[in-house]
């Protein structure tokens, strides 16, 4: 395994990241969508740039990612992108354009692979609820909110949706 950092944001920075990986690791098997950004507030009350933002990162990267990979990919092949249960449901106000971003991700993975699934590659989209990491720590301000919103009563630990 190597460590690429690229800006999910940038299609060079893509182009570069595959090829770099490409190179070093002599061909590729596996895309692994995971980069995402968070924009809370109303929709009436969120900035323009800030939105452009979260459409680059959260969706736009990842296809931008799977077409730079898709000629690279063999059968058998996979590109397992990481959504979020906010995806199907928002029980709260305020995330609408983080959720309309994750639910972007769900007909993307459902169409690419309808497209891919002739050649032996598979596309799966992972949906987790809340996952204790830095960008949303399970103790951190809305902690106990999202525990109320959950089944298990707890956060999720990265390595599970791992």
């Amino acid at each position: 395994a190597i460590t690429i950092q690229a800006d999910s944001a940038n299609p060079q920075a893509i182009e570069c990241a595959v090829a770099q990986a490409i190179s070093t690791l002599g061909g590729l098997d596996i895309l692994v969508n995971s980069a995402a950004i968070g924009l809370n507030g109303m929709i009436a009350d969120i900035d323009v740039d800030d939105y452009q933002a979260l459409m680059d990162i959260n969706v736009r990267g990842p296809v931008l990612f799977a077409k730079a990979v898709i000629p690279h990919l063999p059968a058998g092949g996979r590109i397992i992108t990481i959504g979020s249960g906010l995806a199907e449901r928002v029980p709260f106000a305020g995330v609408t354009a983080y959720a309309m971003s994750k639910s972007a991700l769900l007909a993307f993975t459902r169409g690419l692979s309808r497209e891919l699934g002739p050649t032996g590659i598979t596309v799966n989209l992972v949906q987790p609820g809340s996952v204790d990491t830095d960008a949303n720590p399970a103790f951190g301000p809305a902690g106990d909110f999202q525990r109320s919103l959950s089944s298990l009563g707890r956060f999720g630990e990265p390595r599970e949706v791992a």
